[in-house]
């Protein structure tokens, strides 16, 4: 059985009579959806009440956080500056040792210097007596020279 648009006519008009009161006989109480808004609301003021409080222990907890590590990064350039002072004590040793290795160094220098100043004389010393023995040889040869011609002569007279 078909309905034509009259007969739907008439029922959306009944619906349309109906339907309030079948909401409000079917909807809660009025006076109950009051207390469920009124308790919505009171949970949500608390809830509110407990993200303020929860703001503020995290704004004291970021505030201590940030308090150590100010006192954290103090600590670590205290430390960077009493290595620097321990690097600045380290180098000046180092620079007095090499300045003991350089004066070592040019005592020793010195000491070859006197050294090659010692045989130097010697060279000169050496020079000379080859000079004299030169010299020696020279009037030996002469004295043996002279000393044939007189035997020549004499041996022949």
């Amino acid at each position: 059985m078909a309905l034509t648009d009259t007969d739907l006519r008439i029922v959306v008009e009944h619906v349309k009579r109906l339907l309030p009161a079948l909401l409000i006989e079917t909807a809660p109480d009025y006076s109950d959806t009051q207390k469920l808004i009124a308790r919505i609301e009171e949970n949500l003021i608390r809830v509110e009440e407990h993200l303020a409080r929860s703001e503020e222990r995290s704004a004291q907890e970021f505030k201590a956080l940030r308090e150590l590590m100010h006192a954290g990064f103090a600590a670590v350039d205290k430390r960077f500056e009493d290595m620097n002072k321990r690097f600045e004590e380290l180098n000046a040793n180092i620079d007095k040792r090499f300045a003991a290795v350089d004066k070592r160094f040019e005592d020793m220098r010195k000491r070859f210097e006197d050294m090659n100043k010692r045989f130097e004389d010697m060279n000169k010393r050496f020079e000379d007596m080859n000079k004299r023995f030169t010299a020696l040889q020279w009037m030996g040869t002469v004295a043996f020279v002279v000393l044939g011609i007189v035997v020549s002569v004499v041996g022949l007279s």
